[in-house]
């Protein structure tokens, strides 16, 4: 079994601070480290069942756009600003791309497009429950 804690802190002008935290379990983790070059648009065979899919997190040190399945015509678009993690839990809402629109297809690769004139590093978590 894996086990991610899940942290979050709020504090602001307007109500104050708090923070909650939740975790989230499942029995497949699936993570991904690659190194994205430069001015240049990378596939990377990374293969998520959403319906299992429990937690995703995506992470990247640079600016990027993750488009899945397919470069000029994705099924969804996730845009990452650097040093800023996408972060779906399962619970109430639907997994989601960063414009809000459901991530329903299998997803089999990512189109990972670096704009940047650095190379950039990506990590993705997925905690999947294989039995679903």
């Amino acid at each position: 079994m894996f086990t991610a804690n899940i942290n979050v802190s709020v504090s602001g002008q307007v109500g104050g601070s708090y923070s909650t935290s939740s975790i989230v379990a499942a029995g497949l983790r699936k993570s991904l480290f690659e190194e994205i070059p430069a001015g240049a648009t990378t596939e990377v065979i990374f293969d998520l069942d959403v319906s299992q899919t429990k937690l995703l997190v995506m992470r990247s040190d640079k600016d990027l756009i993750i488009n899945t399945n397919n470069a000029t015509t994705p099924d969804n678009v996730i845009t990452l600003i650097a040093d800023q993690s996408f972060l779906w839990p399962i619970g109430g809402s639907a997994l989601k791309d960063t414009s809000a629109t459901p991530i329903v297809a299998d997803i089999v690769s990512l189109f990972v497009d670096n704009a940047t004139a650095d190379l950039a590093t990506l990590r993705v978590d997925a905690f999947v429950d294989p039995t679903i």
